[in-house]
């Protein structure tokens, strides 16, 4: 079995601060809340790291917030989003997604996937030295058969670290009967399926 690694997600500005006080071997923060966050301009180069008083030791991620845009009927888009990654020093970049919802349509969830694997894609040609090292990390959703099988061909050559994304709400049973062991099942099938570095949002 591969070492399991915990990446904890926090606000920019949280209290308390649980890797102060304990060994914390990665944070993910996210773009919305950076974006959002007043300080943003003094968030470049290492001044994320200085703003969470993390050193090198610790990962640092980023997530793109898409959810959290989302709920709110944004959309952050790629360019925006790329801008953003290229001013902030972080170890991990997670790809701009769009969750398809437990709830939507075969078509809508379709979309929503395409809209992501595109999404992914355009990153990589505008953050290439960032997709070249590995650290731009595109995101899978609940799929299986085809849908999955296109996933992992439009990801696998081009990236060693992935993120399983949209699956809180199958975790807190807001899917339906069995809607936990559906994320549960779907984890397992990517994690033999995909052969490098997983990271489940």
């Amino acid at each position: 079995m591969k070492a399991f690694k915990l990446i904890l997600g926090t606000p920019v500005n949280a209290i308390p601060r649980p890797w102060l006080y304990m060994r914390v071997p990665g944070i993910m923060v996210n773009a919305f809340d950076l974006i959002q966050n007043g300080r943003y301009r003094d968030l470049r180069g290492n001044g994320l790291r200085k703003l969470l008083g993390v050193n090198d030791d610790v990962e640092l991620w980023i997530d793109s917030g898409g959810y959290q845009f989302l709920k709110r009927g944004l959309d952050p888009g790629v360019d925006k989003l790329a801008k953003l990654y290229r001013e902030i020093d972080a170890d991990y970049y997670v790809s701009l997604d769009y969750p398809p919802g437990p709830r939507d349509e075969p078509r809508l969830r379709a979309e929503k996937l395409a809209k992501t694997i595109r999404a992914f894609w355009r990153l990589r040609s505008i953050l290439r030295s960032l997709a070249e090292e590995g650290r731009l990390v595109p995101v899978f959703h609940m799929s299986a058969g085809p849908t999955l099988r296109l996933q992992l061909r439009a990801y696998e050559p081009y990236s060693v670290v992935a993120a399983a994304g949209g699956l809180v709400p199958y975790f807190m049973q807001l899917a339906g009967k069995k809607s936990r062991l559906k994320a549960v099942l779907f984890l397992a099938l990517l994690r033999k399926l995909w052969h490098g570095r997983l990271h489940a949002l």
